[in-house]
């Protein structure tokens, strides 16, 4: 549809999915109970800035979460939310044509069970709230806030997203240990840096940059 001249701000809605898709390839479960969407943005931006979308998609999420449910929804970087401490939405951006970006969010809203393989890490919002929702009012919640806060990523620029997006940071100060394409780095997060970047100070005393990776939290003894 975008390579079609579909204008910025289509959204393509799912019920389901039978072949969801997270980072790195990864099989995303899209039962029916769930919210799954992906947005055509153009947002006239350098390639390697194309990600800075997904610090603005992510509050988006929090923003329509908190509005909505409550719930004191947390962001884990790069891009996913979590409640409770658990994972109720996942976040991909992509390029797939020059100048044209692809935000594809999955939320777990009203789903009551998982594969085994992720049962102890997701949740949903059904089950941190006890509620049911209304997946096309939640829609148009979530749509709104993506709205609002691509405005102001295009407006104000990064550093007014990151600025906001660091009031939900949930784990600079934590011990984490972060995947990385050669191996993996052990140490405390210390922080996002302007680029939004991750900042860990590892067991080694060195302090590593890095640009993407999955984060776990870890106790050391």
């Amino acid at each position: 549809m975008a390579g079609q001249g579909a204008p910025e701000g289509t959204a393509i809605i799912a019920a389901e999915q039978t072949s969801g898709r997270g980072r790195h390839g990864r099989k995303w479960s899209s039962p029916r109970g769930g919210l799954y969407l992906s947005v055509i943005l153009r947002p006239n931006r350098p390639p390697d800035e194309i990600y800075q979308l997904s610090f603005a998609g992510s509050l988006a999420v929090v923003d329509a979460i908190r509005k909505v449910t409550k719930l004191p929804a947390m962001i884990k970087w790069p891009n996913d939310i979590l409640v409770s401490g658990k994972k109720v939405s996942g976040l991909l951006v992509e390029m797939r044509l020059p100048s044209v970006a692809i935000m594809g969010i999955g939320l777990n809203v009203n789903n009551t069970e998982f594969p085994a393989e992720i049962a102890s890490l997701a949740t949903s919002l059904a089950l941190e709230s006890g509620e049911q929702f209304d997946i096309r009012s939640f829609e148009t919640s979530l749509l709104s806030a993506l709205s609002d806060r691509y405005l102001q990523y295009l407006d104000e620029g990064f550093g007014s997203i990151l600025a906001e997006w660091k009031r939900y940071d949930l784990i600079t100060g934590k011990r984490v240990r972060v995947s990385i394409p050669t191996g993996f780095v052990e140490g405390v997060a210390v922080g996002i840096e302007p680029c939004g970047t991750l900042a860990v100070h590892s067991l080694d005393g060195k302090t590593h940059i890095i640009n993407a990776g999955d984060v776990e939290f870890v106790r050391f003894e």
